[in-house]
Formats: structure tokens, sequence, C-alpha cells
């Protein structure tokens, strides 16, 4: 757990997450646009289902910043007082991990 004494391990996930989130949609400003890994799952025709694989990691993403949103202690307050929102957070976490790492390297025809 990061920022075990500063209280501050969620808004650490936060910037984390905001992080991945910008690889993958890319820099769009007001002049320039670089296509993310999204772009790039698009061109591949990539899908989840019946969806296109980019939007099902985008709606992801929303869902684990949601949940990160319902907690509103420190992460060690909240793995006591509030276990069930703390193993949200993780299991959402786990569906976009595996999104990222499986089917997105699948949808991207990347071989290892």
């Amino acid at each position: 757990m990061e920022s075990k004494y500063g209280g501050e391990s969620i808004n650490f996930i936060h910037a984390e997450l905001r992080s991945v989130l910008q690889i993958f949609v890319g820099q769009k400003t007001a002049t320039t646009g670089v296509g993310g890994l999204n772009w790039l799952l698009d061109k591949a025709d990539a899908k989840s289902g019946d969806v296109k694989l980019s939007k099902a990691i985008e709606a992801q993403f929303t869902d684990v910043f949601q949940k990160l949103e319902l907690i509103k202690v420190p992460l060690e307050h909240a793995i006591v007082a509030n276990p069930k929102q703390v193993s949200d957070v993780y299991e959402a976490l786990g569906r976009l991990h595996t999104l990222i790492q499986q089917d997105m390297v699948a949808g991207l025809h990347f071989r290892e």
C-alpha cells in the first residue's frame, strides 16, 4: 500500500490511473492530436463481444474511477471500515487489467 502513513494512497491510485488512461486515449489539444492505444484498437477493429474493445476499456476505466470516488477515507481505514468498497475497486481494477493485458494485446495482434 503506497503512502501508508500519509493517507494518500487513493490519490496516488487516481494519478496512476489517469496516467494510464492518458496513454490509452492519446494526447488531444486544440492544435494537435496524437492517437492513443484506443485509436490503434479501433483501426484493428478489435472487439469485446459486440462492442469495440476501446469502448469496453474506456467504460472499465470509468467504472474504476467511480468506485474509487466512493472511498472517502484513507485506504487503510477503508479496508477495515468498508472492505466491500475496497474489494469492488480491486475487482474493477482486475477487470481493467485483464482487458489491457490480454484483450488489448490480442486485439493489436501482438505476440510474445
